[in-house]
């Protein structure tokens, strides 16, 4: 049994950190040093009483609310807490929005391991980096129309790898559908309101009109809320540029 454990966290971390970090001793370091979470909607996954950790997003999608009113919707493959520092608190706490999978270590392992490889050391740059730009292209000051920033959020939010969904068919069967366009799971409405600084009025008149030019596609069943499947994710990207 320990051994299945230890193979079900090694395939994680392999799955998050690939292909930044291929070196099979450093991922037998971070097996060493990480915990693996599965988490229900509406965990809490990290906060500022856990202190001296790092935690790293492997599935899901994650609202992260900051001391001064501030919220942030997050997709998978990011890092939250400051694993440049050998002893580091989070400033922020992050519930989850959907089923999630996620990785925990102390600060000051992964702040070793880093100053050891060079490689662990880029990718965890690279996260930062991303994190500041989706900060800045996606949350920062925009002069641009909600209808954009709405859009500009779903396209980050959604997963566009082809990866299907459990539903049911007209026969009452157990099937998987599968949308080229991508989807999001996870946040509500107001969850896209607070996160973009809109008012739930205006966010709800978006995804309306998104619907209504078929580039979002109408609720159907019970994915009713908290969940956007997109229909036309070209058109989608040309709204999310103001075109």
């Amino acid at each position: 049994m320990a051994a299945r454990l230890v193979t079900a966290k090694r395939r994680i971390i392999e799955h998050f950190f690939a292909p930044k970090v291929e070196n099979e001793e450093v991922v037998d370091a971070l097996v060493k040093v990480m915990t693996p979470h599965i988490l229900k909607r509406d965990e809490l996954a990290f906060g500022p009483r856990r202190r001296g950790q790092v935690f790293f997003l492997v599935s899901g999608c994650i609202r992260e609310e900051a001391p001064f009113g501030h919220t942030r919707l997050w997709r998978d493959g990011t890092m939250f807490g400051r694993w440049a520092s050998a002893r580091s608190s989070f400033g922020s706490a992050g519930w989850t929005l959907t089923g999630s999978t996620g990785l925990s270590a102390d600060s000051s392992d992964i702040y070793h391991l880093a100053m050891e490889h060079s490689e662990l050391c880029k990718a965890l740059a690279q996260m930062d980096a991303s994190r500041m730009s989706m900060l800045d292209g996606v949350y920062g000051a925009s002069r641009q129309s909600p209808l954009a920033r709405v859009a500009r959020l779903l396209l980050y939010l959604s997963d566009n790898t082809g990866r299907g969904y459990q539903t049911r068919s007209v026969e009452g069967r157990q099937v998987v559908k599968f949308i080229p366009g991508g989807f999001i799971e996870g946040p509500s409405q107001a969850d896209l309101a607070d996160a973009l600084a809109l008012g739930r009025a205006t966010v709800e008149k978006v995804l309306a009109s998104l619907r209504a030019d078929e580039i979002l596609a109408r609720p159907t069943g019970k994915r009713t809320n908290r969940f956007y499947e997109i229909l036309d994710r070209d058109r989608l990207d040309e709204v999310a540029r103001g075109l």
